[in-house]
């Protein structure tokens, strides 16, 4: 199952919430916010819902 859920989504799972930087030409700080994409949503639900750790 684990192997097809990662598999199963077509690139890198990679995702930054916020990225900010300076603008190398004006020198202003700025920043961008993204939601997580769905199917990289449903890979970590998934993952939650059947991953128990045991301590």
């Amino acid at each position: 199952m684990f192997h097809k859920l990662i598999t199963g989504l077509d690139r890198q799972a990679l995702h930054a919430k916020t990225m900010g930087f300076e603008h190398p030409t004006t020198g202003e700080k700025v920043s961008f916010d993204s939601e997580l994409p769905e199917d990289f949503s449903h890979v970590l639900n998934t993952l939650r819902e059947n991953c128990k750790a045991e301590y």
